[in-house]
């Protein structure tokens, strides 16, 4: 996917985290944005595509998968979506690969 050239400067907005700013997640998820942010622009990674792959990684939350040769819980990498039905494709750090497909509207808890 190419994106449009996009910059701090143009979607650094004005906002307030205090309903998440309090749980306890929050510095970490910060602090993993920060690294992420870092690597992307060490390899030269749009930061269009970075907002991009970070609103898709919350989108997803709720279709997580268990890995059957290491029992890591992990999320899609890569998404197709077919109207109401989503193709979830998973790697797992332990080497291990597969796809899983879900209804589109699984209710979220996000």
């Amino acid at each position: 996917m190419t994106h449009a050239p996009v910059t701090y400067e143009q979607v650094a907005r004005s906002f307030n985290h205090e309903l998440l700013f309090s749980l306890p997640a929050y510095p970490a998820l910060r602090r993993a944005l920060n690294d992420l942010a870092g690597q992307a622009g060490e390899r030269g990674i749009e930061l269009a595509a970075l907002l991009d792959a970070v609103r898709d990684m919350t989108a997803t939350t709720p279709y997580a998968d268990m890995c059957e040769r290491c029992e890591r819980l992990q999320w899609p990498h890569a998404v197709d979506r077919d109207g109401g039905w989503l193709d979830c494709t998973y790697r797992c750090p332990c080497g291990a690969r597969w796809t899983c497909g879900y209804a589109a509207n699984i209710t979220a808890f996000i």
